[in-house]
């Protein structure tokens, strides 16, 4: 049995002092957690203080009103001269097209990339190689084509048996053979989510088989489940570890999350009485300051679990296993 307190160690060493990685961590996925979502408070209040502010204006409002129907003129003119007929362009389309596909290409490019250059740059840097972050992205960078091909081939990998096991089902409710096809699709369902499972635990390893044996994709897939096979019970080991850390940072990101947000609440809400827009100043700025407190934390987590997994990997081979 490897050394997984020793791999622990030199994965959190090797976070503490490379923060790039934190960087890398964050751009090949990052820690998942629950969105957040901004809702804008408004004072029901408003229209009885418009209301008193009105009744100051002379001869009953009607400058007030007169100001209000130009500023709705204006807006329903600049509306209907930029709205719905700008879409009616061909050209607009092919532009917003052509806009989210470079989008999607980029975000598939950096997250291939920097899973590469994390998972590569874990070894150098272990052994003593001093890597900066240009170095290590080149690193992910020369292999990003190949990173590419598995994730297309693992696709089919998982939806070809999919569509098998899917076909008699769909033929027995044709010839409308309901109870059987119901028998079926449990059978076939319990049978899926197995073969899912077990890709689920051997992807990790045909990855670093990729990256560090720096095979093509098909080879790596082979080598990879072979190698899991052999050494499944000290994967399965790492995986364990990794997802008792996850537990344990998701209890105490939840009790530091209520306890902060009963305070800011709290603070927020004492502001807001005061004057509206301090209140929901303070909530924004203090929401964006946790955003990037949450980003950090993604980097790190992502780039030290990535780390041990690495590095289980590592020892591995380095005992000939």
């Amino acid at each position: 049995m490897i050394n997984f307190e020793s791999i622990i160690k030199r994965s959190f060493n090797l976070i503490k002092k490379y923060k790039y990685l934190w960087f890398l961590g964050l751009l090949s996925g990052g820690f998942s957690f629950g969105s957040n979502q901004i809702n804008y408070l408004f004072d029901n209040n408003a229209q009885p203080d418009y209301q008193r502010l009105k009744e100051l204006v002379p001869n009953n409002g009607t400058i007030a009103s007169l100001a209000r129907a130009e500023v709705k003129d204006a807006g329903k003119a600049l509306v209907d001269s930029m709205g719905p007929q700008i879409f009616d362009s061909i050209y607009i389309w092919v532009g917003i097209m052509i806009l989210a596909i470079v989008l999607v290409a980029a975000l598939i490019y950096i997250s291939l990339a920097s899973r590469g250059a994390l998972i590569r740059a874990i070894p150098k840097l272990d052994d003593g190689k001093d890597l900066r972050l240009k170095d290590s992205w080149l690193l992910g960078h020369k292999l990003f084509w190949r990173r590419l091909s598995l994730s297309v081939i693992w696709f089919f990998i998982i939806i070809l048996p999919f569509l098998v096991l899917l076909i008699p089902i769909i033929m027995l409710l044709i010839y409308e053979m309901k109870t059987l096809a119901i028998v079926f699709g449990i059978l076939f369902g319990l049978v899926f989510i197995f073969y899912t499972i077990y890709l689920a635990l051997i992807f990790p390893v045909v990855e670093r088989a990729l990256f560090l044996e720096n095979l093509p994709a098909d080879k790596a897939i082979a080598v990879g489940r072979k190698y899991f096979n052999k050494n499944w019970q000290h994967f399965v080991l790492s995986y364990l570890i990794v997802f008792g850390f996850c537990i344990g940072l998701g209890i105490a990101i939840a009790i530091v999350t209520t306890l902060l947000g009963l305070f800011v609440v709290g603070i927020g809400y004492l502001l807001y009485i005061v004057a509206h827009f301090l209140g929901i100043a303070f909530w924004i700025i203090f929401g964006c300051a946790a955003l990037v407190v949450f980003l950090i934390i993604s980097g790190i987590t992502s780039g030290f679990f990535s780390s041990i997994l690495t590095l289980t990997y590592k020892d591995l081979r380095a005992r000939g296993r």
